[in-house]
């Protein structure tokens, strides 16, 4: 079912300031063909966005100091099309979480693997490949 991303070794970067999220965004990825970075934090998310190749970023909206929102914008400086999906445990449409601000898609937390290769899968069926 997921054609495109079994293709080949996708990036894919998880930033929350909770470390426990984190870890299970590892476990929910692991024996797939990711690479999958996680960094604790909208900054040193930042910076790892800013000196790795990626193919696709998730980022918590509610965290202290910057924001998944105040993240999308920093990012979208210097880097206009990488796909950004914004987690949020908070219930919201998607329309409130705004895609049109350049978030490619939202996804309610508890993530799941099949939730997260929906957003590659919905990626990379528009012609979009991994790079490299």
């Amino acid at each position: 079912a997921y054609k495109n991303v079994s293709a080949g070794n996708i990036r894919i970067l998880f930033i929350d300031d909770n470390r426990e999220n984190l870890i299970l965004a590892q476990a929910t990825l692991e024996g797939l063909p990711f690479t999958v970075y996680v960094e604790v934090g909208a900054q040193d998310g930042f910076e790892r966005v800013r000196n790795t190749p990626l193919d696709m970023v998730f980022v918590d909206l509610e965290m202290p100091g910057c924001t998944g929102y105040d993240f999308l914008r920093q990012v979208r400086e210097f880097n206009e099309d990488l796909p950004i999906v914004a987690l949020s445990a908070m219930p919201r449409n998607k329309s409130e979480v705004n895609l049109g601000s350049s978030f490619f898609e939202y996804i309610e937390k508890p993530i799941s693997q099949s939730k997260i290769l929906v957003a590659l899968e919905k990626f990379f069926s528009q012609g979009k490949l991994p790079e490299g």
